[in-house]
């Protein structure tokens, strides 16, 4: 879903937790890993070496491979000033907002329609 929903935005940089990149590149990196549908984003915690240690970075996480992503990776001079931003969950889980109860009388109303007998109930609009 991210990376039809980066091909279709019209702008050019992407904020990413406080990082700003450029969206064609994003793009790209996003269609070329391999290994999973699920990619981890997270802040970077130091623990690599050299010019990585010191820079502010975000650690890409798909299947079996782990990668970096800096701050202002794939902006050019040339590139335009506009902005769309990407944020991301902490959490795969749905929490609903509503209780065990008032769940139960929603899915008891709904059930009757999803039958696929002739004597299931059928929604009618009226018009005056």
């Amino acid at each position: 879903m991210l990376v039809n929903a980066l091909s279709r935005a019209l702008s050019e940089r992407v904020t990413l937790m406080d990082f700003t990149i450029g969206r064609k590149g994003l793009l790209g990196y996003l269609k070329a890993l391999a290994g999973s549908n699920i990619v981890k984003v997270v802040p970077a915690n130091g623990s690599a070496s050299g010019l990585q240690a010191t820079d502010k970075r975000l650690k890409v996480i798909c299947g079996a491979n782990t990668s970096s992503i800096g701050d202002s990776d794939w902006i050019g001079e040339n590139t335009p000033l506009t902005f769309c931003e990407v944020r991301i969950c902490p959490s795969n889980t749905v929490k609903p907002n509503i209780g065990s109860v008032e769940l139960s009388d929603a899915i008891d109303m709904v059930l009757p329609y999803t039958s696929t007998d002739d004597a299931r109930p059928v929604l009618q609009c009226v018009t005056s």
